[in-house]
């Protein structure tokens, strides 16, 4: 398996399908996601709660990978995500509000596994739609 499958199983398998078992096979044990160059990375298990968190307060939502490049062991990607505002997300209670937010990341792979995760999405462009 080449690195953009690994990249594409993420979103689809994870994201879209909810199987988050695949996760023990597409995350490295050393996995770190950063969300900022100011905070401490996530490891798996805060990142895990994170995702969980995102799928509590937007329960459909479906991730669509428009951009994919490659170069050595890094991949970007932008991804478009779809979903309702169905709990509370940022101190925002539901609104029942269908979004579209925009994440642009870039990940290091090493032996076909997500070693480091880096960006996400607008959030200001999420709180936005959701006031």
């Amino acid at each position: 398996m080449d690195n953009k499958t690994v990249v594409l199983r993420y979103y689809e398998e994870v994201w879209n399908q909810r199987n988050t078992d695949a996760l023990s096979e597409i995350w490295a044990p050393d996995f770190r996601r950063y969300l900022s160059p100011r905070t401490s990375p996530l490891n798996a298990a805060e990142q895990l709660a994170r995702m969980q968190g995102l799928q509590t307060a937007f329960p459909d939502i479906s991730m669509t990978v428009l951009d994919i490049v490659t170069e050595g062991d890094k991949i970007c990607v932008r991804v478009q995500s779809d979903c309702t505002h169905k709990g509370d997300f940022m101190g925002k209670s539901a609104t029942g509000k269908t979004i579209k937010a925009y994440a642009f990341e870039m990940m290091r792979l090493k032996d076909n596994q997500i070693v480091e995760h880096w960006g996400g999405p607008d959030i200001a462009d999420m709180l936005r739609q959701i006031n």
